[in-house]
């Protein structure tokens, strides 16, 4: 059983102000999420992804980019679909519909999910800096509307519980992208617990993690992220391990997928290493 109500965390290095040499974020967690919406435009062209993207994010993407040559980065496109694609398929589409996700940083997968499914409230939860600079992003682009079902909650979950940023609400589908990566084994299973805490009986957690095996096969790109956005901390050193740190934390059915085969299964351009896994996990 989860004790996700008790639980507060120690706190995480990515919402902590430090030196930025780039002009990408004042925090980790910012400059991550600046490299990654970089990333996202220069593989997935849309109005959404050049919107929520920067030049210094977009020119960091590129110098990473270049450090691997085989398509190590196909992983970031084939990881934002395919975790779509999971939330859409397990969405139980009835009234009352409420999908989150937990630190979406530039991702523009929100705004495809509420104009998805008008009749679903969607609910982003972000750093407060992340919140309002994405927000901003999007307004100033006359061509791109923002669902009405769309909304924003601004929080550092390092801080304050998920029950609480909710209203103690009850959701049907949360997605957790990048999120493990940043945070200590212990306060990922604190993470997951609070999670489960605010899912109904039935619904679906979409979340991915770290997995050592492809982060060693990534060593030259994953050094200069870490450089700039903190250490890879929560990842798995096998498919089992990321099962039963899910289990623990309090899920009933649990499926760990790896990238490349979601890729390729979609017919997605060749993921040449899983740096992270996906996970899919439900709460009875």
């Amino acid at each position: 059983m989860a004790t996700s109500q008790n639980v507060r965390l120690t706190g995480s290095l990515t919402a902590r102000f430090n030196r930025d040499p780039l002009g990408l974020g004042r925090t980790a967690g910012q400059r991550g999420a600046e490299i990654i919406a970089g990333i996202r435009a220069e593989m997935i062209h849309t109005p959404e992804t050049q919107a929520l993207s920067k030049l210094s994010g977009r020119l960091t993407a590129k110098t990473i980019m270049a450090l691997e040559r085989d398509g190590m980065f196909n992983y970031i496109p084939a990881r934002y679909e395919s975790m779509t694609d999971l939330a859409l398929r397990h969405a139980p589409f009835e009234t009352g519909l409420t999908l989150v996700e937990i630190a979406a940083g530039f991702s523009p997968r929100c705004i495809h999910l509420a104009r998805r499914i008008p009749e679903a409230q969607v609910i982003e939860i972000d750093l407060p800096d992340v919140v309002v600079e994405k927000r901003k992003r999007l307004e100033k682009q006359s061509g791109i509307r923002i669902p009405a079902n769309l909304s924003w909650r601004a929080a550092d979950l390092s801080q304050q519980m998920l029950a609480e940023v909710l209203n103690y609400r009850l959701v049907d589908v949360v997605i957790a992208e990048e999120m493990l990566l940043y945070f200590a084994m212990d306060d990922c299973r604190h993470i997951l617990q609070q999670i489960w805490g605010s899912l109904k009986r039935g619904a679906y957690l979409v979340c991915s993690i770290g997995y050592r095996p492809g982060i060693q096969q990534a060593h030259q790109a994953a050094r200069f992220f870490n450089r700039q956005a903190g250490n890879f901390l929560g990842s798995v050193r096998s498919e089992d391990e990321a099962k039963r740190l899910f289990e623990q934390s309090g899920y009933d059915e649990v499926q760990v997928m790896r990238i490349s085969e979601l890729a390729a299964e979609r017919k997605l351009p060749e993921v040449p290493a899983d740096i992270e896994l996906v996970v899919l996990a439900r709460r009875l």
